[in-house]
């Protein structure tokens, strides 16, 4: 829950946060980078103190003076401070035991529209890591933060106990920035307008609200999700479909930036018109931990409702909406929404418990449950029965996906120097180079020698529908499976594709070889060394298969690479035995072309080759290899014309990984990312692209892949 004291309406003030109308065929989704600024403040103004500080017309004067039963003793108090342009401000300290947020008196005031507001007094925040936690170490302590329309100046008094000032004190100002892409999202819907038999509500992913993946940092992951915690986010309620976006920009950059926290503290928020958004990163596909409730952030999830429901009663579609979402998530872990559970309280902060508490509370539970808070707010707590109940019907059906295991917090190293969150990479000298293309006899045709773990490689979009898809064979009852993606990051249950692929390895992805605008599939049969094709339907299965090449059996990698050549048709990569890399055209007719062009030579040492896309963002279609020696990720650049540039670097550790795989663009960003699977885990991680030629951190998509072979 916030406190921001309301000091305006959006719809009174035009043109500070509303955003003019764009046609979002001209306005893209794109990451926002908001103006952020934390300067250092401290002393007494002597003009501040002496009482000339306020403005006519401008609410309570002063508050000047030490006022001990009150306020405590004057700290700090600040003169009338200009800056630019902010929507939301507040205060932050260095965290200290000896100075508890509870302790420190906070007023703000701002200057809006050329006169200066009354004071108002800024709340200690009812949300958090949880104490001692990698997150909470590096987290600063403050308020709730200030809301306004569109603010060009403020002022702060701070009061302690004492009268001493708080270490390292700063007044942080936010300006989430504007889009036009913010209008499309009102296309959207309401999320209950988009139940479908799996419970799954449309989610406005982070790539689409606008978030700046450079500013949070690494992420934590819960085993799984014991329930999930209902809150409000008590800012305004006047805010408008086109500017909802920014309240969470606002939101994620103050808590970021100024509080010092890994990422945004809610799990998922939902707007007044019942539109899902994805909160803290990676919360659609896997138990990513929040700071949405300290104390008991541990294997629980946070929903909020945007606005400040302490003062009016929420919409019906938002209600139905958070029901929707908290069900779909509780489904996913086997939890039953109107049961209880019991939580270990970790204490700290506002949490009603103190540290190793036992704590019976409801699956679906009220912050206020939990904390010391009126969190989720007067008219949304008497609602809890009806979202319980609601909770339950959208869990039914919903596929589980069962416990996660958390995994380290930058699994392999990406670039030379890994960082926590989603920075670009950097990339290390380049290394082997591999040799020019020359003509080749021609040869009987292609693929991989078979292995205890066939790799496969991934078949982008199979069904039709927004969002990278997924193929992956089953050891167990040896059936491919389509895992569709939702077009909002994460994966739709699991669907059978076909019969049993018991007698096929190199299960490829070659993109629409055939020339119907569907992608395809191909696989060798070890046996024979025959090649066949399955050709895609376009609505998710695969077409029977036919034999489009023979003498593979001699090939130990392959890999659908999209148009190598330029020549506006698909192309396949195979590595021989004894390291020779060829280049079969593809013909747009199903087939392969009757020649075969030498592309490079010293393979040997290298496996899961992969067609990404285009990696560096030149409008080539690129290929990543792993050395089998070192273990390292390398990125080899098409030039377009059937040639490959110099080996780079992509990063270490990779030993660690199997199945790497290329999905087109998983993260929604409109950039091509790898998948893989850890083999100590049986995660399914996405390592985004930068689209410079390099890979972000990677993070989890979901568990439970320790008996699936992707299809690369």
């Amino acid at each position: 829950m916030r406190l921001p004291p309301l000091l305006f309406s959006v719809a009174l003030v035009p043109g500070l946060l509303a955003l003019p109308a764009v046609d979002w065929h001209r306005s893209q989704a794109h990451p926002v980078t908001p103006g952020v600024s934390n300067d250092r403040i401290s002393g007494v103004d002597a003009v501040a103190l002496s009482g000339n500080s306020a403005a006519p017309g401008s609410g309570s004067a002063t508050l000047q003076g030490e006022s001990p039963a009150r306020h405590g003793y004057l700290a700090v108090l600040t003169g009338k401070r200009s800056a630019a342009r902010f929507t939301m401000a507040g205060v932050s300290w260095a965290a200290d035991p000896a100075m508890p947020a509870s302790k420190v008196v906070v007023h703000a005031r701002v200057r809006e529209a050329g006169r200066w507001t009354g004071w108002e007094q800024l709340a200690s925040p009812d949300n958090g890591p949880d104490p001692g936690t990698v997150e909470a170490r590096a987290a600063r302590a403050g308020t709730e933060p200030l809301l306004t329309a569109g603010a060009d100046g403020v002022q702060v008094r701070v009061d302690t106990p004492t009268g001493a000032a708080p270490r390292d004190l700063r007044v942080g100002l936010v300006n989430p920035g504007t889009s036009g892409a913010d209008d499309s999202l009102s296309s959207q819907g309401p999320a209950a307008s988009a139940v479908a038999a799996t419970g799954a509500p449309v989610v406005i992913t982070r790539g689409q609200w606008g978030a700046d993946e450079t500013l949070r940092g690494a992420a934590t992951y819960n085993a799984t999700v014991k329930a999930v915690v209902i809150h409000h986010t008590a800012g305004t309620n006047d805010y408008t479909p086109e500017t909802a976006a920014a309240q969470v920009r606002a939101i994620y950059a103050y808590d970021t930036k100024v509080l010092g926290w890994s990422d945004i503290a809610y799990n998922f928020l939902v707007d007044k018109w019942g539109r899902v958004y994805e909160g803290r990163a990676g919360s659609i596909t896997s138990a990513v931990r929040g700071a949405h409730a300290g104390g008991f952030n541990v294997d629980t999830m946070g929903v909020s409702a945007i606005g400040n429901y302490e003062t009016v009663t929420p919409p019906a579609a938002m209600v139905e909406a958070m029901a929707q979402v908290t069900g779909w998530k509780l489904g996913q872990y086997g939890g039953q929404p109107q049961a209880t559970v019991t939580l270990i309280s970790q204490g700290g902060g506002t949490a009603k418990f103190a540290a190793g508490t036992a704590v019976a509370v409801g699956v679906v539970a009220a912050h206020r449950d939990t904390g010391n808070t009126a969190c989720p707010g007067q008219y949304l707590f008497p609602l809890m029965a009806d979202i319980r109940a609601k909770a339950a019907s959208y869990a039914i059906g919903v596929a589980p996906i069962g416990p996660t295991v958390p995994a380290p917090s930058v699994p392999p190293t990406v670039g030379a120097t890994p960082l926590p969150g989603a920075p670009p990479a950097t990339t290390a000298p380049p290394a082997t180079t591999a040799p020019p293309a020359t003509t080749a006899p021609p040869a009987q045709i292609l693929p991989r020698q078979p292995v205890s773990s066939r790799s496969f490689t991934a078949a982008r979009d199979l069904d039709g529908r927004p969002g990278a898809d997924i193929l992956a064979v089953n050891r167990r009852d040896q059936r491919m499976y389509l895992f569709a993606g939702n077009g909002a990051g994460g994966l739709r249950p699991r669907e059978v594709v076909g019969g049993t692929w018991a007698r096929r390895d190199a299960v490829t992805g070659v993109g629409d070889l055939d020339g119907d605008r569907h992608p395809d599939v191909i696989a060798r049969d070890p046996r024979t060394g025959r090649l066949w094709l399955y050709r895609g339907t376009g609505a998710g299965g695969l077409r029977p298969a036919r034999i489009i090449g023979t003498g593979w059996a001699t090939m130990t990698a392959l890999a659908g690479v999209g148009d190598f050549t330029g020549d506006a048709r698909n192309d396949v990569l195979a590595v021989q035995r004894g390291g020779r890399l060829w280049l079969y055209p593809g013909t747009g007719t199903g087939r392969l072309g009757p020649r075969r062009l030498l592309a490079g030579a010293g393979w040997s040492g290298r496996d899961m080759l992969t067609g990404v896309g285009d990696l560096t963002g030149d409008g080539h279609v690129d290929v990543v290899a792993r050395t089998v020696r070192d273990g390292r990720l390398r990125l080899y650049p098409g030039n377009g014309r059937g040639r490959l540039g110099a080996g780079k670097v992509l990063g270490t550790g990779w030993r660690a990984l199997r199945d790497i795989a290329a999905a087109g663009d998983v993260t929604g960003d409109g950039r091509n990312d790898l998948l893989a699977v850890r083999k100590s885990t049986g995660t399914l991680e996405v390592f985004p692209g930068t689209g410079r030629g390099a890979l972000a951190a990677p993070h989890r998509i979901s568990s439970g892949w320790g008996a699936f072979d992707l299809v690369d």
